[in-house]
């Protein structure tokens, strides 16, 4: 049940974060796709630890069992742990070879035993030293073979788990759950163990559900006997460097390879950064050249899935993060960035890695409750970080390396099948190239897209472009001005106005009283233009000074404010004004019952996400048209992380209101001017119209709405 609950609270989470992101921060699809295709195979393998696949009901598999034990520089006392708890097995295998690959410092003992067979040979690596063991068999004679390391420590019932398994004529080969024998050991040991322990969970559920397990451990894995002895002289010259992935691609040719976690087997990892990097190189090694094996040797797609998928994955992730990292940079060239946005994703890693691990944890033994409760939850960040940075890096690492051929922690060195190297080399490459290529493409269609959106920002100044308003079916827009009319250099109305008839749109401006008595003539070329003219106050002083830091005015200040902003209008030629915008959009609900007992209702110039209200940031003077046009059409994180939809989401019900200054000198008002013929050719390309008409509701959820009486 608790497993259960963690995977309901995985998926909840996970679709959650999921509405909340791609409605209000991001909007990208391309990262939207890696987002889903990641999800959508982290869910399948929840699924399929949930429903798993159980043998505990089925029979022991009859036939004669052999094990074989290959020991190199093993330490004595280990490898006589790892005898004992194989001939102590609840369903021992009917006889033991163990092999001396050569060991200098450490050589095999023998003792006598007539279950066993000690064997010796000259270094030359873990599987030369299996088949040295083979060879020494009778093949008539065996059923099943057992591979173990020298340093491996089996549960008592772990063969017998395997051989239920075995009992499904289906199944070619099964492997077990792997615990870190000498996790205590220091961080790095129970960093490995949740590492490895969460990836035995995860991963080999989701491979075993289908039967398509891509590698065996060599810690413990049986196999059906004929695989091994067929096999053997091809195993032995190679080349794919993992032994047990090898075995197991063997085996998967002629049937099923199944995960049993009830079979647990402890085997020590390495405590130091240096060996640990060699192991994990090595097994990333054998990843690579599975790749070619699979595609030329594999013919149901259930088997090709799995490493497709992983190739894939490894193929998109530096291209998604190098292009997530392009548009970051640039967002935080423009100062649309913010730390809230990285926060999240890093939140979001997290949460799904402490997801996995509690699943490992919940049914991790050999820990009291209260050790599994402080490992998951103190170690997880560590092991999240231990796979985004160093095991991650690894695999390219290895992709880079595969000419080197040594063990790194064995003595011997593989030579291996140079045909299938090259043709591994050769296959990787262009795969890697390729999916260059795409992302390159991709990342060029979406920024020419983007640009023919906008039509080139430059070119769009000089080519003015009308709008049509010949339908309104994605929507409309007010396009709304704050602060004039002033005149350059100390504001840009004659420029705003120019391009508004030029692009046969018109706007509502919020003037200041103090601008309309100097400016008279440009409120009545407002008016003649047929735009509104309504209230910014009379001196644009702060309602409740958080702004402008200083001293809420009262309410008769604000009274007053409001009443000589209106005369002045009033008194340049415009009608009474029905709408204000607060200075600085401060505003509290008393304040705005000032206005509403006037006869002016409220119109922000911002709001919180969902209320069709676009700030358009001109005012930070800091941004071209483009990059204004861009970020009202297509949406920007503003400074409190928070995302801004922009008209891309709107549908033929909605009226967006749109911020802008024309009070403010050349720095913002040529760019906000800019902007607009941008805007106007992408809502003529979209259906969408211009319109004086404020919606009834343009508090964007700042103050309560007060209707009022006209």
């Amino acid at each position: 049940m608790a497993c259960i609950a963690i995977v309901a609270a995985v998926m909840a989470a996970l679709a959650a974060v999921t509405a909340v992101t791609f409605k209000y921060m991001v909007r990208d699809p391309f990262v939207l796709a890696y987002w889903m295709l990641a999800n959508c195979m982290l869910l399948f393998c929840m699924y399929a630890f949930i429903k798993g696949r159980r043998f505990n009901a089925a029979p022991v598999a009859p036939g004669r069992v052999a094990a074989i034990i290959p020991a190199y520089e093993e330490d004595p006392a280990e490898l006589r742990a790892c005898i004992d708890a194989i001939l102590n097995q609840s369903r021992p295998p009917d006889h033991v070879f163990v092999v001396d690959d050569g060991s200098v410092k450490h050589p095999v003992v023998p003792f006598p035993d007539p279950r066993i067979t000690w064997l010796r040979q000259p270094n030359q690596g873990k599987r030369a030293a299996q088949v040295h063991a083979l060879k020494a068999m009778n093949p008539v004679d065996w059923d099943f073979i057992l591979t173990v390391d020298g340093d491996s420590v089996l549960d008592h019932y772990a063969l017998e788990h395997q051989l239920r398994a075995m009992s499904k004529p289906s199944v070619m080969a099964t492997t077990g759950m792997v615990l870190v024998r000498n996790m205590r050991e220091n961080l790095l040991t129970r960093i490995a163990d949740l590492n490895i322990g969460t990836s035995c969970v995860m991963m080999r559920a989701s491979r075993s559900l289908l039967g398509t397990l891509e590698t065996t451990s060599g810690a413990l894995a049986v196999y059906r006997a004929h695989i091994l002895f067929k096999h053997a002289d091809r195993y032995l010259n190679a080349g794919t460097y993992g032994d047990d992935r090898c075995l197991a691609m063997y085996s998967a040719l002629e049937g099923e390879v199944v995960g049993v976690n009830e079979a647990v087997v402890w085997s020590a990892m390495p405590p130091d950064c240096a060996t640990t990097y060699h192991q994990r190189l090595r097994w990333s090694k054998s990843w690579w050249c599975m790749i070619p094996f699979v595609l030329t040797n594999m013919d149901r797609f259930r088997q090709m899935f799995f490493p497709l998928f992983g190739l894939l994955q490894l193929c998109i992730a530096p291209i998604t993060l190098g292009y997530i990292a392009v548009y970051s940079l640039a967002a935080v060239h423009n100062g649309t960035f913010h730390p809230k946005t990285l926060a999240l994703y890093i939140g979001v890693y997290l949460f799904m890695r402490y997801g996995e691990s509690a699943l490992y944890m919940v049914e991790r033994p050999g820990l009291k409750w209260y050790e599994r409760v402080l490992t998951w939850l103190f170690l997880t960040p560590f092991e999240s970080v231990y796979n985004l940075l160093f095991l991650n890096p690894t695999k390219y690492i290895a992709l880079s390396q595969l000419r080197d051929q040594s063990w790194g922690t064995r003595g011997a060195i593989v030579k291996g099948e140079t045909p299938m190297l090259k043709r591994t080399m050769i296959f990787v490459s262009g795969v890697a190239v390729g999916a260059l290529a795409l992302g390159g493409s991709y990342y060029g269609v979406h920024r020419s897209t983007i640009s023919a959106d906008l039509a080139a920002s430059q070119a769009s100044t000089n080519t003015i472009v009308p709008l049509t308003n010949a339908s309104c079916s994605g929507g409309k827009v007010v396009f709304t001005f704050d602060g004039g009319p002033l005149s350059p250099p100390a504001g840009g109305t004659p420029l705003v106005l120019s391009t508004l008839r030029e692009l046969h749109a018109t706007g509502v401006f919020f003037v200041l009283g103090t601008a309309a008595t100097q400016n008279p003539q440009l409120i009545r070329q407002e008016v003649a233009d047929g735009d509104l003219v309504e209230n910014h106050t009379w001196d644009h002083a702060d309602f409740t000074g958080q702004s402008a830091g200083t001293t809420p005015l009262t309410a008769a200040q604000i009274r007053s404010e409001l009443q000589r902003g209106a005369a002045a209008i009033v008194a340049a030629g415009a009608p009474a004004p029905t709408l204000y915008r607060p200075p600085f959009d401060d505003v509290t609900p008393a304040d705005n019952a000032i206005a509403a007992s006037l006869g002016e209702r409220v119109v922000m110039s911002y709001g919180n996400p969902g209320t069709e209200i676009i700030d358009s940031q001109d005012w930070k003077a800091k941004f071209t048209g483009s990059q204004i046009a861009h970020d009202v059409i297509y949406g920007y994180t503003d400074e409190s992380g928070t995302w801004i939809p922009g008209l891309d989401t709107s549908t033929g019900s909605m009226t967006w209101i749109i911020g802008y200054h024309d009070g403010l000198n050349a720095t913002v008002s040529t760019p906000a001017a800019e902007s607009l013929p941008i805007i106007v050719q992408w809502m003529n390309a979209n259906d969408m119209c211009s319109t004086n008409t404020v919606p009834a509701d343009a508090t964007g959820g700042v103050v309560p709405n007060i209707p009022v009486k006209s």
